[in-house]
């Protein structure tokens, strides 16, 4: 067998950049994974730069960068599963102009990822925001999903095609998704 044949396929020389002392523990895994991201002191972290320059403060924000864009990519995911048949029923909505059912809708689940990141990641704090493997709060999160969408978007589209004003399409569907996914944790309490 060749040397290159024999890098292809790995051998241990390969694999001694992988020292699982480096690697986080279990532990570690989980208090990243609940939003535990500030340095702390006692661990050694000094503040001072590393060697490639950055500083505690750096890495913090863009552990908590990241950590934004995690719950705002898992609460589009969500919305869009839960809120599919609520995005069925705007297809075929004969009452409006198709440009104001078109910018509301997209303003409406747009800015309902936006508010279910926001809330779910605490950055408002609106109270117990059900996580996403709760089943049982699943059946109440459809259905303010789903009436989140279909009125945000009803409503904005009624202003666009009441005033022909953007404004009127994109401001209702905001206010409308955000007040309604901020009462999500008053119905779920008991769940």
């Amino acid at each position: 067998m060749s040397e290159r044949s024999n890098q292809r396929h790995g051998d241990e020389r390969d694999r001694e950049w992988l020292d699982p002392e480096d690697l986080p523990t279990e532990d570690d895994l989980w208090a990243m994974r609940e939003g535990n991201d500030t340095p702390n002191p006692e661990d050694g972290y000094t503040g001072a730069p590393r060697e490639d320059g950055q500083t505690e403060s750096t890495r913090s924000f863009t552990m908590r960068m990241e950590r934004w864009l995690e719950y705002l990519f898992n609460s589009g995911v969500e919305l869009s599963f839960l809120g599919t048949p609520g995005l069925v029923v705007l297809i075929y909505t004969p009452f409006f102009s198709i440009d104001g059912i078109s910018f509301a809708g997209l303003t409406a689940v747009g800015f309902g990822a936006f508010w279910l990141a926001l809330f779910r990641g605490k950055y408002v704090d609106v109270g117990e925001y059900p996580g996403y493997g709760n089943f049982s709060s699943v059946p109440v999160r459809f259905v303010v999903y789903n009436t989140a969408l279909i009125a945000g978007t009803y409503a904005g589209a009624y202003g666009w095609d009441a005033n022909q004003s953007l404004l009127f399409a994109i401001l209702f569907p905001v206010v409308i998704t955000g007040v309604l996914m901020a009462s999500l944790p008053r119905f779920t309490r008991g769940a």
